[in-house]
């Protein structure tokens, strides 16, 4: 082989790449939250006090991940290749729950995407008994929504499609 065909590549584990990425997204939060304005004259913590936070502590868990994830990247990667991915699969399902629960939240509520959220994860990863699985996830859904909507006053999603049958159903 000539020397131009041996380049050295390099190869990303999945927790370099989430540090990069992470430290990425970490830098742009962080600069936007050094805009962000006083409200007050006064020192007091501002508005910006928490994402600044916020950027510090994901910066420093971010590097130490890339460091560490680089000092230990030779160490038995034939072992990790096969159980990587048979992780990879059983992450999937839990990720694509989630992205559907995130997407649809303002159309169908938080009511009923809760519940369902909650009744498909719990089942997942291997909650018994389907009647047992509603009733945690009905519970779990009405103690959040009390929280959030009377104690702390959230407005959480109502729901557009659920707005727009109970309209046409009082219309008929």
């Amino acid at each position: 082989m000539s020397k131009q065909n041996k380049k050295k590549r390099i190869d990303w584990s999945g927790d370099q790449v989430s540090a990069a990425v992470s430290i990425i997204f970490l830098c742009c939060y962080g600069y936007m939250a050094l805009g962000m304005q006083v409200a007050l004259e006064v020192d007091v913590v501002g508005p910006g006090m928490f994402p600044k936070i916020l950027t510090v502590l994901g910066l420093v868990m971010s590097f130490a991940l890339l460091f560490k994830s680089i000092r230990f990247s030779k160490k038995d990667d034939e072992d990790k290749t096969s159980i990587a991915l048979k992780q990879r699969s059983h992450m999937a399902v839990p990720i694509g729950i989630l992205l559907i629960y995130a997407l649809s939240l303002e159309y169908l509520g938080f009511l009923l995407m809760n519940f369902l959220f909650l009744l498909l994860i719990l089942r997942y990863l291997g909650s018994s008994g389907w009647l047992r699985t509603a009733i945690v996830s009905i519970v779990v859904t009405a103690i959040t929504y009390g929280v959030f909507h009377s104690l702390l006053g959230v407005r959480l999603p109502v729901g557009t499609a659920l707005i727009w049958a109970w309209k046409t159903l009082a219309a008929l």
